[in-house]
């Protein structure tokens, strides 16, 4: 039986959760980030629409003054019915039958940050949100621990190699039980991922974000920190 894959629609429905994410997040957050001192710049995010781009992993650009972040969201939005306390980091994937670097070992990618989110909304109901956890996790710390355990750029794309020839099922355990390896192989593009546990995650962050949306007002309810700064506020319109 010929493997579906839902690569459409995902994209489709990261869009809504993107569009979500620009006005009870992003707008929110403009004024909710204060720097100090008289020549402080003005913070904003800008949606990037421009495909290559976001082919590079950029899908929102933090911009402050001349200094700016490159942003790669990544949803969990298969599992808002059932969510995980873990995070895929995908290390290859199938297209056309092929094996392709995936997201965290792609080189072409222009990636600083990645904003992990696990997106809530009413169960059975696709494309309604009501808020989201969030993560902000630098490229550059997740690469950085990973080369702490022995897991290097080579060493992790050999590991994805013999995974994938190999067609290993189940958890592939290493020596920190914060993190593993896992060929989905029901997935029409088979991915190879290292699955972390968002506890480990949370360690890496330099932002820990919880945003609500009240349902009868509108009004936007975000709390936790955000590189460095403490954001807790009761209403944020």
């Amino acid at each position: 039986m010929q493997k579906k894959s839902n690569f459409s629609s995902d994209i489709k429905l990261s869009n809504v959760f993107g569009d979500f994410l620009d006005e009870h997040f992003y707008k929110p957050m403009e004024s909710l980030i204060t720097e100090k001192g008289p020549d402080a710049a003005k913070i904003s995010f800008e949606r990037v629409y421009d495909r290559e781009r976001q082919m590079r992993g950029v899908d929102v650009i933090m911009h402050e003054g001349e200094w700016t972040l490159p942003i790669d969201e990544k949803a969990q939005l298969a599992y808002m019915d059932d969510p995980r306390d873990t995070f895929c980091l995908e290390l290859s994937y199938l297209k056309h039958g092929e094996p392709m670097p995936g997201w965290l070992l792609d080189e072409a990618k222009r990636t600083a940050a990645y904003l992990l989110c696990w997106p809530k909304g009413p169960k059975g109901v696709k494309g309604v949100f009501t808020g989201a956890d969030m993560m902000l996790v630098y490229s550059k710390h997740v690469k950085s621990f990973l080369e702490r355990w022995g897991f290097n750029h080579e060493v992790l794309a050999h590991r994805e190699q013999l995974i994938r020839e190999g067609r290993l099922l189940g958890r592939q355990h290493t020596k920190c039980p914060g993190f593993w390896f896992a060929l989905s192989p029901k997935l029409a593009e088979e991915p190879v991922n290292v699955i972390f546990q968002a506890e480990l995650l949370k360690q890496l962050a330099s932002a820990n974000i919880h945003l609500e949306v009240d349902p009868t007002t509108g009004e936007n309810l975000i709390s936790g920190t955000w590189l460095g700064q403490e954001i807790n506020t009761v209403h944020a319109a």
